[in-house]
């Protein structure tokens, strides 16, 4: 079965080569780009030109055409638009193409394109917003811009409340090492090897006991006393605070900008299908 398979392959591609070599051309019009009046092959009257095979290479990622010979791609890109074009023109000469389903489908990706290519435009021919109302947005909308009160800690996890308690008067009377209690007692491998640090976070993260202790503390350093969660004992301590705050105008101006712009294209889409929309009688 693979022999078959790779001999059909290889019959398509000789075939798709074929195609190719006799059919590119110039053809000589006013109309349209140098690339686009170059034919690089004709399958029926589907032709593939220059243009298209451009368009193609330019869709593929950077990391993709930094890793390509050019032309030796788009030669790739031309065969492979010669085989759909032959397969694409098969289906239709089966009358596939009348398949209910299958026209509901192209349909939808038909109206997909066009809704991209409308929105586009719409979003080209859009006024910029002015100052005041960029301002005025960012009054309003100040609670969307907070930044929530965060507390940066790290802990000691345990099994036992009794080892725990110990632990915790061996760094508050003995002045034991945090980090080396952590690498030797803790239980929570996920950050042991940071020394139990839980990085940033703001209230409605951890559970409410632990963060009840955590936001207690006052000053970095503090350690607080060993409180029960579901995983176990934990010994807190705050490494840093920072208040809530509200995010400056300059930091946040941009993103405005883009939902003012998007308020504005949702307005007229909601006019534009109000005024095309009829109500049955």
């Amino acid at each position: 079965m693979f022999k078959k398979t790779n001999a059909i392959r290889s019959i398509l591609a000789l075939f798709m080569v074929y195609i190719t070599g006799c059919n590119s051309s110039v053809t000589p019009t006013s109309s349209g780009t140098q690339t686009e009046r170059i034919i690089a092959a004709q399958i029926g009257s589907h032709r593939i030109t220059q243009a298209d095979i451009d368009a193609e290479f330019r869709a593929l990622p950077a990391s993709v055409k930094e890793r390509v010979d050019e032309q030796q791609y788009k030669q790739t890109i031309r065969n492979t638009l010669v085989q759909r074009a032959i397969l694409s023109q098969k289906a239709s000469e089966l009358g596939l193409d009348q398949n209910p389903d299958l026209r509901r489908r192209i349909q939808r990706n038909h109206d997909s394109l066009m809704i991209e290519a409308l929105m586009a435009w719409k979003r080209n021919s859009l006024a910029p917003p002015s100052d005041t109302q960029i301002q005025t947005y960012y009054q309003q909308h100040t609670d969307d811009f907070t930044i929530p009160e965060q507390m940066h800690a790290r802990h000691i996890l345990l099994r036992e409340r009794k080892r725990a308690q110990e632990l915790y008067r061996q760094l508050t009377q003995k002045k034991a090492n945090f980090d080396d209690l952590v690498m030797h007692y803790s239980i929570d491998d996920s950050n042991k090897a940071r020394g139990g640090d839980l990085n940033w976070f703001p209230r409605g993260v951890m559970l409410p006991s632990f963060e009840q202790a955590a936001f207690a503390l006052k000053q970095d350093g503090d350690i607080s006393r060993p409180v029960h969660t579901k995983f176990g004992w934990h010994i807190i301590q705050r490494l840093g605070y920072r208040p809530k705050t509200q995010a400056p105008l300059a930091e946040v101006r941009d993103e405005i900008i883009q939902i003012l712009q998007q308020q504005a294209l949702d307005q007229w889409i909601k006019q534009l299908v109000q005024h095309n929309t009829t109500n049955p009688s």
